[in-house]
């Protein structure tokens, strides 16, 4: 999965968490981003077939997209583990900076921060 769609699943995934939909406004929001580039990248997400989208209305994952950020979220919230547990980060720094891992370094990396954590809960 690309960088840029892991970030925008990983934001529709936590915004809801609720199982309801969400709005590309409320995306935009989130990730502090402007609204078109989230409507470029959610149009994106949608010729995937990781999103459905009603006209003017909510946007939800798809059993594929919600499989997908399931997986990207239980990485963040190791890294995001790692970085509070192992580096002493505070939360806000901890929560930017496991997005940022997630999408950015090598699943291998991001493996061996959540091993890490879970050897270290033992």
């Amino acid at each position: 999965m690309a960088q840029a769609e892991t970030r925008y699943l990983l934001a529709v995934y936590q915004l809801c968490e609720d199982g309801g939909a969400v709005r590309s406004v409320d995306v935009a929001e989130f990730l502090g981003i402007s609204r078109p580039s989230v409507a470029k990248q959610m149009k994106q997400l949608l010729e995937k077939g990781l999103i459905e989208k009603r006209h003017y209305g909510g946007i939800t994952l798809t059993p594929e997209g919600a499989r997908q950020a399931s997986a990207a979220h239980l990485q963040f919230t190791l890294v995001r583990a790692y970085l509070q547990g192992e580096l002493g980060l505070d939360e806000r720094t901890a929560t930017r900076d496991a997005v940022a891992c997630v999408c950015e370094l090598s699943p291998q990396c991001v493996a061996r921060m959540g091993e890490r954590v879970l050897s270290a809960g033992r």
